[in-house]
């Protein structure tokens, strides 16, 4: 497989060695180049051979020094230099299937990419991966990886994400975890399906992957009008959304004295259903999982009182 070059950065080690925009490259050091995690990976040495081909096919090995870890100075027609993957799954709660007609169309994509997890920080679902990827991910020390786990159980997590290998593909985060891969977790919870023992069951085997596993986030489903012919799901009330805070808390609990951190997090619009106040600021541990809207209000209410204080408003 080889990439077109769609440009070359003036005066960059790329360009003071002739490479030229519209050739391909083909490989670094022997290694192909598939995507911009072989292409950043294998740039990073100081000396290089890199193999391309100008629009006839033919090929040649350009051979530089430069600074290690310095750019080379090649571009590619998408950042990915490669089709972004597409998401697999029909989970039961997905947003996007929810979304109001007449948006634009990128709203539409959904995603499922472990070069965006690690890049942007986007949860995947694992089951757009193969042994092949995970295999890459270790070698090059690719962490964190951000999962949407969702439940343990396996075939609980075929019937909520309509994929057959969505219970198989668990195999993938043990593997990640137990060869050295940082992760973060992430569980949209439905009510009467995967909280209560099946959220219990959950948080246990995600413990037993830390410190591999960093945090897990907790957060409900998301329902819209926009629902016509998916499966019926009931919205999380004040009651149900308490017993769930109750499950959290009490596995934080026991994960601050065993891990060292709460590692569960509820996401704050589980307190705010509840009508429960929301935890103190050092609950967060750091919010390891903002992005996920757990401590969201905390850290606001926090900055702001410290901007106060600066200013003398509040003493």
């Amino acid at each position: 497989m080889a990439v077109r070059i769609t440009g070359v950065t003036p005066r960059s080690p790329a360009a003071r060695h002739g490479i030229r925009p519209g050739e391909q490259l083909i490989s670094i050091n022997g290694h192909p180049v598939r995507d911009v995690l072989d292409f950043r990976f294998y740039e990073t040495e100081a000396e290089l051979t890199i193999r391309v081909a100008d629009a006839s096919g033919v090929e040649r090995d350009v051979s530089l020094r430069k600074p290690q870890y310095s750019f080379l100075g090649l571009e590619f027609e998408t950042y990915l230099m490669d089709a972004q993957r597409r998401c697999r799954n029909n989970c039961i709660f997905c947003f996007i299937d929810q979304m109001p007609p007449g948006l634009r169309p990128s709203l539409y994509f959904k995603d499922d990419d472990d070069r965006l997890s690690f890049l942007f920080g986007n949860y995947i679902t694992l089951t757009n991966l193969s042994q092949a990827e995970v295999d890459r991910i270790v070698e090059m020390h690719i962490s964190p990886i951000n999962v949407s786990v969702h439940t343990t159980n396996p075939e609980l997590r075929v019937k909520m994400m309509g994929n057959r290998f969505a219970g198989k593909s668990l195999d993938y985060l043990y593997q990640l975890a137990s060869r050295g891969t940082q992760l973060n977790g992430q569980l949209v919870l439905c009510p009467g399906i995967n909280d209560g023992d099946e959220l219990r069951r959950t948080l246990r085997d995600l413990k037993r992957l830390a410190p591999a596993m960093q945090s897990v986030a907790a957060v409900p489903v998301g329902l819209t009008k926009y629902r016509d012919h998916l499966p019926h799901l009931d919205p999380y009330t004040a009651e149900t959304a308490g017993a769930v805070i109750d499950i959290i808390e009490s596995f934080a609990a026991e994960c601050r004295k065993d891990l060292g951190t709460g590692f569960i997090y509820a996401s704050d619009e589980f307190y705010l259903l509840a009508g429960r106040p929301l935890p103190p600021e050092d609950a967060y541990d750091g919010y390891p999982q903002l992005e996920n809207g757990v401590g969201s209000i905390t850290l606001l209410r926090t900055q702001v009182m410290e901007r106060l204080e600066e200013t003398g408003a509040v003493t």
